[in-house]
């Protein structure tokens, strides 16, 4: 009994001197964290539709009847922005294409 009680306050005494690191963070952080976290989403969704159009290119290469413009590769609708729901501004040049998202989260490359 003695043994018990002494290891309870030792218990008592390690939990009671351990540091508070806990802090509550203002709607300020709140809201970077928010717009940090939606712009990874965006960027993640471009590069798996930058993928995506790789390999569509890649098959296309394969086949005998060659490349003629990215919208006879891609389906009627693509990924958007999955904040904003709107869909990506895909622009082709000559080197390649740009995928931007609409309304600022960055754009990606593909090379042809």
């Amino acid at each position: 009994m003695r043994y018990l009680f002494l290891i309870t306050a030792v218990l008592f005494l390690i939990i009671g001197c351990s540091r508070d690191t806990t802090r509550l963070i203002d709607q300020e952080e709140m809201d970077e964290m928010r717009n940090e976290l939606d712009i990874s989403r965006c960027e993640s969704r471009m590069d798996s539709l930058r993928f995506e159009i790789e390999g569509m290119l890649y098959h296309v290469s394969l086949t005998a009847d060659g490349y003629t413009s990215l919208e006879e590769l891609l389906p009627d609708s693509i990924p958007g922005c999955p904040v904003s729901k709107q869909p990506y501004i895909i622009d082709e040049t000559d080197s390649g294409f740009t995928i931007t998202c609409p309304i600022g989260h960055g754009s990606v490359y593909i090379l042809k």
